[in-house]
């Protein structure tokens, strides 16, 4: 268990109360992506750092930033932004690699990626040198995006300790790699926190590392703010030529994440979980998987280059303004109607206001709020995906300011 200390904050943290997030890590600098993000209804975004990409050193990062923390979320408050880092291995593409690098070289690069990430090398990352790229002075990463107006950090790569070479390197010098990736983490987490209080320090997988009764482990749960857990139903794979998703995974598999997610819970993080799925029924069973477990849920495909074909329902999506539509408010008919998996309602508003969207059955009790927050001007969309519900006739009621507008829906599985 945490201390009472560490326990409230973790119940304090700005996470506790988002409902939707979105990870977009590739090509955010293309194709209009930060309008699109900032356009979106996600309360936490993760995304990158694109001047630490060679030939982006010129990027204007922070007004990317910026952007995006004066956006609204899903409930009219402003976005978290938090940037997506790689601690675990040295990768290639950025401003920081040298010529001439190559596994050995410098020393403390220790093999190839493991999964066959081209230009992602496993590193020992317990040595200073290492430590120097990441964070402690102007040039480090982890300062960059203290500079650049981030919210937090996304951790990636947390597993290197399990990998043979970096593990037997860590042998040979006598140190235990997990205990080494801990007090890494710690160490990061403290940096950040003292230079810039409240700052997010949020791990992706590897929660295994937390084991019972140990003093690290709880050391580790009190200095994170939330725990990510990538396919823990469906997975893919990054080449875009590949199968990208709906890839089953073992369900033995499956339970034992679900058991260690359950340690982070008790110690009162959110969780964060990113599954990688595109066809109807395996996204709308990710998303009810998830909520039963009181995950946070984003389905996506593994390329994780733009925002995803299948938002989580009751997320509005922002289209662009319909200056056809009625002055005020107007409720347009949910298509398609009848509908088996999902549905879309969407309205239209002249300017931004708060809105409510209910559904009710035939007698007229409320089964579910689809939408309760601050939505903006033009066409809004709420895809709906109906959850322990029975086939029948159903009303979907829109309250925004004054008005109140009503329409039918027939669910037929």
């Amino acid at each position: 268990m945490l201390s009472v200390a560490a326990a409230c904050a973790a119940q304090s943290t700005p996470l506790k109360n988002i409902r939707f997030w979105a990870y977009q890590i590739q090509g955010q600098n293309l194709n209009n992506s930060i309008r699109k993000l900032a356009d979106s209804r996600y309360d936490l975004l993760v995304i990158d750092n694109v001047r630490s990409v060679k030939g982006d050193e010129d990027h204007d990062n922070a007004a990317d930033v910026a952007k995006l923390k004066n956006s609204l979320g899903s409930q009219g408050k402003r976005k978290i932004v938090v940037c997506y880092i790689d601690i675990g291995e040295a990768e290639e593409y950025r401003y920081y690699w040298k010529p001439g690098w190559k596994i050995g070289n410098p020393e403390w690069i220790t093999g190839d990626d493991p999964d066959g990430w081209e230009e992602n090398y496993p590193v020992k990352y317990w040595r200073q040198e290492w430590k120097d790229i990441v964070f402690g002075n102007d040039s480090a990463m982890v300062d960059r995006i203290l500079e650049d107006g981030y919210d937090g950090i996304y951790l990636d790569w947390v597993e290197a300790y399990e990998f043979e070479p970096v593990d037997s390197a860590a042998v040979e010098e006598g140190l235990d790699a997990r205990e080494e990736m801990i007090s890494f983490i710690i160490e990061i987490a403290e940096y950040c926190k003292k230079k810039k209080p409240g700052f997010l320090v949020i791990p992706q997988n590897a929660t295994y590392i937390v084991l019972p009764n140990d003093s690290l482990s709880r050391a580790y749960l009190g200095a994170i703010d939330a725990i990510a857990q990538e396919d823990i139903w469906f997975d893919g794979e990054a080449d875009p030529n590949g199968q990208e998703g709906d890839v089953p995974v073992d369900p033995e598999l499956t339970r034992e994440y679900i058991g260690n997610l359950r340690i982070f819970q008790n110690a009162g993080l959110p969780v964060l979980t990113v599954d990688y799925a595109s066809k109807p029924t395996n996204v709308d069973s990710a998303y009810r998987a998830a909520a039963r477990h009181g995950y946070i849920e984003y389905v996506a495909l593994r390329q994780l280059d733009r925002l995803t074909d299948t938002p989580p329902p009751g997320l509005v999506t922002v289209g662009e303004k319909d200056l056809s539509a009625p002055i005020g408010v107007h409720l347009h008919r949910n298509y398609p109607n009848p509908f088996t998996d999902a549905t879309t309602i969407s309205f239209s508003l002249l300017r931004p206001m708060p809105v409510r969207l209910s559904l009710f059955d035939a007698r007229g009790r409320e089964v579910i709020t689809l939408f309760d927050g601050l939505a903006g001007a033009g066409r809004q969309k709420v895809r709906f995906v109906p959850r322990d519900i029975a086939p029948g006739l159903y009303f979907y009621y829109l309250q925004a300011g004054s008005s109140g507008q009503v329409g039918a829906m027939m669910y037929s599985p």
